[in-house]
């Protein structure tokens, strides 16, 4: 039996670089799939297995769900099913397989029958042409469920506890299988001894696993593993395996081999035990990760040349990241940007990251950097808060789900590479009707015009309102020219090697559209990537970009009014621009889902706070209750000793009243008895008048006996009738069906025959064509023929035919250049006789020696003339050769494309003649098959023409036995009538037999009925008599009134007794009920210290997300840099008078908070240091474009996102020396950074000496344009 074996194939969007709108990891991925099915469409195993994982991310966006789901099926399970007989799924982990998503799996490949989708434990038997085999399946596990029931556990308990019961799990599920059939156990966990995918060994409380020995224990005769990305055989005796996944993941599989297992299961001859197993591995087309380290020296010598050294082979299309050792000053010296661009220039595929390994810097510990991911940072700032072992476990616990929340793929679409503007263009945009502007050939220019014309509000304000639009509800629209009623901003940009547009439009009311649009870069088409509304769309565009709109003006697009953005924002704003730029926007959403917890652990707080008030309130009157407790027992003592002497009183009234009683209760028996006989009276006369009714319809019944002997014998002599003629009734009918039966043969007989003459008619139609047909072919060949030759022809007209329009524009040009430079000798030859002229008017006596400066050139021009003229002459001569030696080239050029002629008319003859013959052509395939057809179908007509007449004749002969059958149907048929008339009298014979004998026995029945009632009457009235007799011995009444007096209030005492006893009771529950009440306030203060702890344990994560937790951390690290290039360009500006001192340091918040802050001092050369706002305005300018163009620096040096565009407008207050030191500063951020375009807004003239390249921004009555110089 073959076994393919195969798992963690993690479908789904990885980091890396985007092509043609795709992730290219994903297409690796792909590929490796692809590559499974053609190996099984090779193999065509008996099983293949699937362990787990396979997509990549349960939490992603419902598209890339939908895409995750469709590229599984249709690139990998269905081709699977193809070539296997059967295909088992096992689910994975939870956070890369989602229900929902095997859900969809299951509901569209319910078609493939042979696909075996396992999402909990369990056993199948399959079977296969090897012979049957079962299925011992065990998914991966949540620990999310077992923390349900063992709360508390710390995480290596938890490990214990799970590992427990999924070893349980999987030898309970062994002992359920068919010993005598082979088994495969397929699972998704840790094996305990296994190697990790970095090298380490797990082992038992480390994580869930499964042991060696439970394998071992379950009997299986291999067992197939997934979760484990490195191949291995695990240390067992049972044959058991991970298969590692099929592709690379990440930079622990650096030189490991990946791909997949086939397995060959070899069953022992009959009577002998036991299995074999053969294993070979195959690789699949993985990509291949590399790490490209460099030492100090290559850090040098990379700054200082820009070049790297040859790249070894294994960088060639690998994802690559780089590890260095350097100094901090070599570290900050390091264009990381630079770096990434060249390994990509190398073959890199992707550059992953660009980190140190060992940067040596005197201030110790390393800060942390955005390259660390959400954990790490939060294990170094818990570290460096000096939390304890134990709550720093617990917060990075509660902390897991936030970060798997967070992380959830909305990511996974940012774009990296160089940002750089190609093209804006605005239509009924402020002063502009309609331009367009392409930044491609711009490297460092400046903008130049008149104030007003609109050289800010194209080149600053419409990039702004494209891609962000960030204005006051009131004023959307107002950047619509005015006049119009609708206007258009168009921006163009690049991002890494994809190039992307923004469309935005607004009328003048304020409605408006928002697009973004990818270029396919093989068609040139522009795909949409809008999202459904303008507000999605525009956080697809942010993310994108990677940058909010304060970021992007703060660094990329800095206008006149906006230099101190960055500087005169509060801390938080400051931090919050620095946390856009190193793209910190993770912990943000940290932040905002620790908030979350935080807030449902305070609503948790005050609902049970709420139901502890309650409580408090109802224990708060406990000392009341008792009270009253007491005094319902002295009440009821008082109540019980009263109702002692009221008994003694009533013992002696009730003595006096017994004979009394005794004499009533007798007369009252007797009267009860009168009645009672009274009562048996009118029963027995009713029962008298029934029996004589029953009398009376016994005698009618009997009356009627012979009529009904005389039916019955009626009846009899019918069924025998009927019966005798049934034998008949079913032949008749058998022989009407026979007849409909062959009826029906007939039809379809005679169809049959139409539908086959009708073919043979067509078939013969097509037999007489024949020689057509075979012409009609002969034809067409002898076309194709004609019609290469006219290809042929065609192609060397039009060679010819491109031959004469380069000949004639070789002359046109030539006769072009040399009409020019006649004009332009002829101008000269003008200038110097005019200039010779002026000696003939000087009056100098001796004009041709003169020595004059006023005529040295006038002597000069006279001597060049003859020259000049002399070669004007050459030159018209050279020409006209070179002119006839082109007009030659050009009529023999015409004349061969003349003598070829143009053969499209000729084609298109052919393709007439062509289609004219290709209809009968068409009938070749089926005029072999005529002729067979027609003896066929001719051999058919003469079958049913004999099947017809059999028919006919068995309908004739079951026409003719017919007759007889009817006869005896009549005869039933009237039979039946007779039975049908008599039937109901004849039913009454038993009953008329039996009513002479009920009569009999009822006449006795009635005289003893009224015998007994004369009896009764005589009773009734001698009971009468008695009754009378006793009642007059009664005494009268005497101490009666006396006894119910004394009953009635021992009967009130007894009620107040009840009545107290109840509401002792009642007050007893109560007083229980605050038992319980306090046992629960005890339980409730218990569970509001715990969600106390939680609610701290959250806000402390809310600090460590936030602004002043791990993000400072992160810019902290960032400072430095952003400083150090600050202050080389405000020490130019300044002469080194000043310097940018950004300091991380704790401020007073309030009374009870401190938090970090991030401020901005000034420090002089005098040794003075002054905050920002305290400069005068030219400094604050000098200052803030210092910094501005710091964080330029930065963004565009770092991975990920690099800025390839700075705009900036020309700052105010600066003097000549600050003017020169500002451009000095943008001409070396040119140099630094060669692929960003710089482009400045300036009104000052002598600045436009220092830029290369010009635009000018011009007004107009139909609005404002530019151009380029």
């Amino acid at each position: 039996m073959k076994i393919l074996h195969t798992a963690d194939i993690h479908l789904g969007d990885l980091t890396g670089p985007v092509r043609d709108g795709k992730n290219a990891r994903r297409q690796d991925t792909i590929a490796c799939m692809k590559y499974i099915a053609q190996r099984a469409a090779t193999e065509t195993p008996n099983i293949t297995i699937i362990a787990g994982d396979l997509f990549n991310r349960s939490r992603v966006w419902a598209d890339t769900a939908l895409d995750d789901v469709n590229d599984a099926i249709t690139e990998f399970i269905r081709p699977l099913c193809r070539s296997s007989e059967h295909v088992v799924l096992l689910f994975g982990t939870e956070n890369h397989d989602n229900p929902r998503a095997f859900e969809t799996v299951r509901e569209i490949t319910k078609d493939e029958k042979n696909l075996h989708i396992y999402t909990a434990p369990g056993i199948e038997k399959l079977t296969t042409s090897a012979g049957p085999i079962q299925i011992l399946a065990l998914p991966g596990f949540d620990k999310g469920r077992l923390r349900l029931f063992c709360p508390g556990a710390d995480k290596e308990a938890e490990n214990r506890n799970a590992t427990a019961l999924i070893n349980d799990v999987l030898l309970g599920l062994s002992t359920e299988l068919d010993k005598s059939i082979p088994s495969i156990l397929v699972a998704h966990y840790t094996v305990a001894g296994s190697e990790a995918d970095n090298g380490s060994t797990f082992l038992a409380g480390q994580d869930v696993v499964i042991l060696p020995s439970t394998i071992d224990s379950t009997g299986v005769d291999l067992a197939c593993f997934g979760h484990i990305h490195r191949p291995q055989k695990l240390p067992c005796n049972t044959p058991a395996y991970y298969c590692g996944s099929p592709n690379q993941l990440n930079f622990n599989d650096e030189g490991v081999e990946h791909g997949f297992w086939l397995h060959r299961i070899y069953t022992s001859p009959v009577g002998e035990p036991g299995t074999a197993v053969e294993t070979k591995f195959d690789q699949t087309p993985e990509r291949q990760h590399y790490t490209y380290r460099m030492g100090p020296e290559d850090v040098t010598a990379f700054t200082a040349s820009g070049e790297l050294p040859e790249a070894p082979e294994p960088l060639k299309d690998a994802i690559v990241r780089v590890r260095y050792n350097c100094t901090a000053e070599q570290e900050k010296a390091l264009n990381k940007a630079d770096l990434q661009k060249k390994l990509l220039a190398a073959g890199a595929f992707y550059v992953a990251e660009v980190l140190p390994e060992d940067v040596e810097d005197v201030a110790g510990e390393s800060e942390v950097t955005e390259h660390e991911g959400p954990t790490e940072a939060l294990e170094r700032y818990l570290k460096k808060l000096e939390v304890t072992p134990e709550e720093a476990a617990r917060l990075m616990e509660l902390a897991a789900p936030l970060i798997k929340k967070a992380d959830d793929g909305r990511d996974a679409d940012k774009r990296t590479g160089n940002f750089a503007p190609i093209s804006i263009e605005v239509k009924n945009y402020r002063s502009y009707t309609e331009a367009e502007f392409d930044f491609s050939d711009v490297h460092m220019a400046m903008v130049n015009g008149q104030n007003g014309v609109g050289k800010s509000s194209l080149f600053m304000d419409a990039i702004a309102d494209c891609l962000y639009e960030q204005t006051r509800k009131e004023d959307i629209g107002g950047w619509v020219r005015d006049g119009t009623k609708s206007g258009a901003i168009t921006f163009t940009f690049g991002m890494g090697a994809e190039t992307y547009r923004v469309i935005r439009t607004r009328t003048k009311s304020g409605r408006g559209t928002l697009a973004i649009h990818r270029r396919n870069p093989e068609t040139g088409e522009w795909l949409d990537e809008s999202d459904t509304t303008m507000k999605l769309t525009q956080a697809r565009i942010e993310r994108v970009l990677g940058m909010d709109c304060n970021t992007f003006c703060s660094v990329a697009l800095i206008r006149q009014d906006a230099y101190g953005l960055f500087l005169e924002a509060s801390s938080d704003r400051r931090m919050e621009v620095l946390s856009a730029l190193l793209g910190l926007d993770i912990y943000g959403r940290l932040e905002d889902l620790a908030k979350d917890g935080a807030s449902e652990q305070r609503r948790k707080i005050a609902a049970t706070r709420e139901r502890l008030s309650v409580l408090e309130e109802q224990i708060a009157a406990k000392a009341e209750l008792e009270a009253e407790l007491g005094q319902y027992d002295d009440k009821i003592s008082a109540a019980q000793k009263e109702a002692e002497t009221l008994e003694t009183a009533i013992a002696a009234a009730q003595r006096s009243e017994a004979m009394r009683e005794e004499l009533t209760k007798q007369a009252e028996a007797k009267e009860q008895e009168a009645s009672a006989t009274g009562a048996d009276i009118t029963d027995k006369g009713n029962r008298l008048a029934a029996v004589k009714a029953q009398l009376s319809n016994a005698e009618t019944l009997a009356a009627a006996a012979p009529a009904a002997e005389e039916a019955a014998a009626a009846v009899e002599q019918a069924r025998a009738v009927i019966e005798a003629a049934a034998p008949d009734e079913e032949k008749m009918r058998a022989c009407i069906q026979s007849i409909a039966d062959k009826e029906k043969t007939l039809i379809t007989a005679d169809r049959t025959i139409q539908s086959a003459r009708q073919t043979i008619a067509e078939a013969e139609a097509i037999i007489a064509k024949g020689e057509d047909i075979r012409q009609a072919q002969g034809a067409i060949e002898a076309l194709g023929t004609r019609r290469a030759d006219a290809e042929a022809r065609l192609r060397s007209f039009q060679q010819a035919h491109k031959a004469v329009l380069e000949a004639k524009a070789a002359r046109d040009a030539q006769l072009a250049e040399v009409k020019a430079e006649i004009s332009r000798r002829e101008e000269r030859i003008a200038y110097y006789a005019k200039r010779a002229a002026l000696l003939e008017d000087s009056g100098c006596p001796a004009p041709e020696n003169a020595t004059c400066n006023f005529l040295k050139d006038a002597v000069a021009a006279k001597d060049s003339l003859e020259t000049l003229r002399e070669g004007l002459n050459g030159y018209r001569a050279t020409a006209k050769t070179e002119y006839e030696r082109l007009t030659a080239a050009f009529q023999q050029a015409k004349a061969a494309y003349t003598a070829i002629g143009d053969p499209a008319a000729e084609l298109e003859e052919i393709a007439a003649e062509e289609a004219g013959h290709r209809q009968l052509a068409g009938l070749a395939p089926k005029l072999a098959a005529a002729e067979t057809l027609v003896e066929e179908l001719t051999k058919t007509i003469e079958t049913e023409e004999a099947r017809i007449r059999e028919t006919t004749k068995a309908i004739e002969e079951a026409n003719a036995a017919l007759p007889q059958y009817r006869e005896a149907h009549t005869r039933a048929e009237a039979a039946r009538a007779s039975l049908n008339a008599k039937k109901a009298l004849a039913d009454t014979l038993p009953q008329c037999r039996a009513a002479s004998a009920t009569a009999d026995a009822l006449r006795p029945q009635v005289s003893s009925l009224e015998a007994d009632i004369e009896q009764l009457k005589q009773k009734q009235a001698t009971a009468t008599v008695e009754a009378a007799a006793i009642r007059s011995k009664i005494p009268a009444e005497t101490g009666g009134s006396t006894l119910v007096a004394l009953t009635a209030r021992r009967r009130e005492l007894t009620e107040t007794v009840n009545a107290l006893s109840a509401n002792k009771g009642g007050t007893r529950t109560k007083l229980d009920a605050i038992a319980e009440a306090e046992e629960q306030a005890g339980e409730y203060r218990k569970d509001i210290t715990a969600i106390a702890r939680a609610l701290n344990d959250y806000q402390t994560l809310v600090q460590a997300f936030g602004l002043d937790g791990i993000q400072y951390m992160i810019i902290r690290g960032v400072v430095p840099e952003i400083m150090h290039r600050a202050n080389d360009i405000l020490a130019a500006m300044t002469g080194g008078r000043m310097a940018v001192d950004i300091r991380t340091e704790k401020e007073q918040k309030s009374t009870q908070k401190i938090v970090n802050s991030l401020e901005v001092w000034i420090n002089s050369i005098t040794g003075g240091s002054r905050p920002y706002q305290s400069h005068s305005g030219g400094e604050k300018v000098k200052i803030a474009l210092a910094v501005t163009l710091g964080l330029a620096d930065v963004k565009a040096r770092r991975a990920g996102v690099q800025l390839g565009m700075l705009f900036i407008d020309e700052p105010p207050f600066l003097d000549a020396d600050g003017t020169e030191a500002y451009a000095d500063a943008l001409a070396n951020m040119a140099a630094r950074n060669p692929g960003m375009r710089i482009l400045a807004i300036s009104h000052d003239p002598t600045m436009k000496a220092r830029f290369p390249q010009n635009i000018i921004v011009q007004g107009g009555e139909n609005g404002s344009s530019v151009s380029m110089e």
